[in-house]
């Protein structure tokens, strides 16, 4: 037991010396033990052990740590992959919003040019002739062309209006419910997942978002709609083919009755020219003036289509994106957060795979000086 308490039972000289030293005898061999203690240090066996013994534990705790950091970064890895799937499936719910806004605004799209075209079939009927000077005689019931103009854009706005009112509901109801399903979607996978100790994720209050579906409506409302269309500068230019063409009727009514009354010749000829006179004046009313007005008119409800089109875009594209963003924002970040972690890890990874590495060179070297010793 003394001997092996002081580690020196092989060789058994060691153990017989120990003993004959307990028993205070002069030959207890303790000359010839230290005789080789002395050899051992000199040949270096003993730093060698001593060597051999430090790196192997070195190396053991090295691959308890290196077998720690690499569960660790597999873990999160996991974990990774696990908030890449949730916000994939945000994603996913955000591409179908989109869908149903571009379907919902396509449709709007063309009802709005359904409404334009009738609105500029109904202006042309308003500009032929027999209309335009109906409305002009005085004390004649029926609206005269600045409220017959006026009468036409409210229409128009009424009806666009109208449909707006029905595609709202149905656009706020389809938001809602995709961010509903999406909710729902990762509010179970989040529970499905036991372990989820190096990160998590809130999700946002859902008040906020009905919030926001509920100002849709609003916000469509406020749009604009036939804004461009300006009824004194259409009355002013439908004034100006009436007159055009009541001038051009009136002497060219006027230049036949010379023709036909009298029979002098100059009268003739001034006939003829009041008669050529009202029905140039009268082409140009009817045909050139009346077809610039309506070129102007198609020209202002476009760029009323592409306003309404554009405002309409930038207010449900708002919307869709104030919904989705928070709840893709969180996942990003707690995505930054794990792949920070990550890179935290590569470091002490590193480092201890190089210790370790040294840890077996430093016995390699010692085993290699053993070699040369004995050879």
């Amino acid at each position: 037991q003394y001997a092996r308490d002081r580690q020196v039972e092989n060789p058994v000289v060691f153990t017989l010396s120990a003993k004959l030293e307990r028993e205070c005898r002069p030959d207890s061999g303790f000359a010839e033990f230290t005789a080789h203690l002395r050899a051992a240090i000199l040949t270096g066996d003993v730093w060698r052990m001593k060597v051999e013994g430090a790196s192997h534990t070195i190396r053991g705790v090295m691959a308890k740590l290196l077998l720690a950091l690499r569960r660790e970064k597999r873990a999160i890895a996991e974990e990774r992959a696990f908030y890449q799937e949730l916000l994939g499936k945000v994603e996913a719910h955000e591409a179908k919003a989109t869908s149903l806004k571009t379907l919902i605004l396509g449709k709007l799209s063309a009802t709005y040019d359904s409404l334009v075209r009738d609105t500029e079939g109904e202006f042309a009927e308003g500009l032929r002739v027999p209309d335009l000077v109906k409305r002009a005689i005085p004390f004649r019931r029926g609206p005269d062309v600045k409220r017959w103009l006026a009468c036409l854009k409210t229409r128009f706005q009424e009806s666009v209006r109208r449909e707006v009112a029905i595609e709202a509901p149905r656009l706020s109801k389809g938001l809602f419910e995709e961010m509903q399903l999406m909710r729902h979607e990762l509010t179970q996978g989040i529970s499905r997942r036991q372990a989820r100790v190096r990160e998590s994720v809130v999700l946002p209050d859902t008040a906020l978002r009905l919030k926001l579906l509920e100002e849709l409506k609003p916000k469509f409302e406020r749009i604009p709609v036939g804004g461009d269309i300006n009824v004194s500068s259409n009355v002013e230019e439908a004034s100006d083919v009436r007159r055009f063409a009541i001038a051009g009727s009136a002497l060219a009514v006027v230049g036949i009755v010379l023709v036909a009354l009298t029979a002098a010749p100059w009268f003739d000829v001034a006939g003829t020219i009041f008669a050529v006179t009202g029905i140039f004046l009268f082409a140009a009313g009817l045909i050139w003036r009346r077809a610039a007005i309506l070129q102007d008119f198609r020209q202002t409800l476009r760029r009323s289509r592409e306003a309404f089109h554009h405002r309409l875009d930038a207010e449900t594209s708002e919307i869709i994106v104030d919904l989705f963003f928070d709840v893709r924002q969180a996942l990003s970040e707690s995505l930054f957060r794990l792949d920070l972690r990550a890179s935290h890890l590569d470091a002490p990874l590193e480092e201890t795979f190089r210790i370790g590495e040294a840890a077996d060179e430093m016995v390699l070297r010692s085993q290699r000086l053993a070699a040369m010793q004995l050879s």
